[in-house]
């Protein structure tokens, strides 16, 4: 399942740069030029829900994500009964954004989507954490320690929810 983080219409749905979002498929999906930033949700398929999901935000040094990182991850996570949603979020950075605030906006805006979907997704919105590797990884810890400065202005009812995680941890 893909969930859109910003409605339709919205700025946040364009790259950041102006230029076209591309994927290139080698022994890794990398994307660059990120538009329409969205979670795709792997809930587990057989067995228990716990109720827990993780978001997993993919490095790639802030220019590309390199999506197919959490494979091996995702699959572990949903035997264990825990749902993962990895992120699609802003890279590169545009030359007129601070550093990393798209990025933040992004992710702050994902923690809020996820709990506005929790019951659909059989989640505790107490239970939703945030992981990354590489600088999906200083992504992640960025939420942890800014979770109370929004990083955007609230656009609807689910910017009312908390983006702060349960549990942060890097992988």
């Amino acid at each position: 399942t893909i969930l859109r983080l910003w409605p339709d219409g919205s700025e946040r749905n364009q790259s950041r740069n102006g230029k076209p979002e591309q994927a290139e498929l080698t022994n890794n999906l990398r994307l660059t030029n990120t538009e329409s930033p969205s979670l795709l949700v792997y809930p587990p398929t057989d067995g228990e829900h716990t109720g827990v999901a993780m978001i997993f935000c993919p490095g790639g040094a802030y220019n590309i994500l390199a999506m197919s990182n959490p494979k091996e991850f995702t699959e572990w996570m949903n035997h264990l009964g825990a749902t993962v949603a990895t992120l699609k979020y802003h890279v590169p950075r545009s030359k007129q954004d601070p550093t990393h605030q798209a990025p933040l906006a992004d992710v702050q805006r994902a923690v809020r989507v996820l709990r506005s979907h929790s019951d659909s997704f059989k989640l505790d919105p107490a239970k939703i954490g945030i992981i990354g590797s590489s600088a999906g990884g200083h992504l992640a810890m960025n939420l942890c320690v800014n979770h109370a400065h929004d990083a955007y202005e609230k656009i609807d009812d689910k910017d009312q929810l908390s983006c702060r995680p349960s549990f942060g941890w890097l992988y």
